[in-house]
């Protein structure tokens, strides 16, 4: 996280230059920075991401309830201003999502791995 700050920092005073987003839509951080898909390489995204796993097979009450707050706690000003600072964009989710972005994730870099024949050393 603190290479994210000191980046998002730089980008606000301008002291150096950028590559562009690699989301389909424009970072908040720099909206005046067109994406690679706008710039030549239409449909491009790679994300970063991150999110809380819980133990398989927890009780849907207790999912519920800490779904519930981390959902809270990211939409909370104070925390969404303070990501936003450091170049991160909270998007909470539901449990389903999260766990169909994951599973969407390796089905997706699996296939650029089997299609670029990388093998592991």
């Amino acid at each position: 996280m603190a290479a994210r700050n000191r980046s998002a920092d730089s980008l606000s005073g301008a002291r150096c230059r950028h590559s562009r987003p690699s989301s389909l839509a424009r970072s908040p951080a720099a909206p005046e920075l067109p994406t690679l898909s706008e710039s030549g390489l239409p449909g491009f995204e790679v994300l970063n991401w991150m999110g809380v796993i819980a133990p398989a097979r927890m009780p849907a009450d207790i999912m519920s309830r800490l779904n519930g707050d981390i959902r809270a706690i990211l939409q909370s000003s104070d925390v969404r201003e303070r990501l936003l600072k450091q170049g991160l964009e909270p998007a909470p989710m539901t449990p389903e999502a999260f766990d169909m972005l994951i599973r969407s994730e390796i089905a997706r870099w699996s296939a650029v791995v089997k299609e670029a024949g990388i093998k592991p050393d």
